[in-house]
């Protein structure tokens, strides 16, 4: 275990030859997303989600907002995989039932995995297209906030970027979801999806507990991952995770 020191901003001009390529995975409401605006905003980088190009699709089918064939062709190159991808989706539109609240997480989930395990050739279908967008946009810093045990093999594994873990208790969890969303799903179909324990099952090289919602101690925290991965490049092997401890 390696302690990682609490540290101010790193100098921006650091990143232009040293750049910072990072995953950051946990649980809903745990603060990927909120790790992931502060490092982007901080060191002029650019954020990317798989979600937001599920999000796109799962519209598309059920709201009719965009152009479902449109959003597939870039996700699967494969014109008869596209089709049959459009067959599936159009199937399970037939059986979807709305969900109460801000956001369908049921919907986003059960797209992604059917576009994931429509053939051998999609499992890395999602990543593939964050990539593709991610290469024609290259940034000092490039944040990945992402859920699925086959994101971190493809970018932490493959590509060699860092990876995060953020965790905060069930308690903590819950309280920012209900205060987000007062129908928050509590679905254990939901819950327990993969996307959601898929994190479990894996190695990190940071961990940020992230239960005490204090946003000064996280962005010290997460500055102090930065100064690390410029400094040394990504210096840990994924089959042996790096928990940060705050110093006293």
């Amino acid at each position: 275990m390696t302690t990682l020191v609490l540290s101010d901003p790193v100098d921006p001009s650091l990143l232009t030859d040293n750049p910072v390529r990072i995953i950051i995975m946990g649980r809903r409401a745990t603060g990927t997303s909120f790790a992931s605006r502060f490092l982007t905003g901080t060191y002029d980088g650019k954020a990317w989600t798989i979600a937001e190009r599920i999000k796109q699709i799962s519209h598309a089918l059920i709201d009719q907002s965009g152009s479902l064939g449109d959003l597939l062709d870039v996700v699967i190159l494969d014109k008869d995989l596209q089709t049959e991808a459009a067959r599936q989706l159009l199937l399970y539109a037939d059986t979807y039932e709305r969900e109460p609240g801000l956001k369908p997480i049921r919907l986003y989930q059960d797209v992604g995995e059917i576009l994931r395990h429509l053939d051998a050739s999609t499992l890395y279908c999602w990543e593939q297209d964050l990539e593709r967008r991610i290469l024609a946009n290259p940034a000092p810093l490039t944040a990945i906030d992402v859920r699925a045990k086959e994101s971190h093999h493809y970018f932490a594994d493959q590509r060699g970027y860092a990876s995060l873990l953020m965790t905060a208790s069930q308690d903590v969890r819950e309280r920012r979801m209900r205060d987000r969303d007062q129908h928050v799903i509590t679905d254990p179909a939901a819950v327990n999806h993969v996307s959601e324990t898929d994190v479990d099952h894996l190695d990190f090289d940071f961990v940020i507990d992230n239960d005490d919602d204090d946003p000064a101690r996280l962005h010290a925290q997460l500055n102090g991952i930065v100064r690390q991965l410029v400094t040394t490049g990504k210096p840990f092997a994924a089959s042996a995770p790096v928990h940060n401890e705050e110093l006293t």
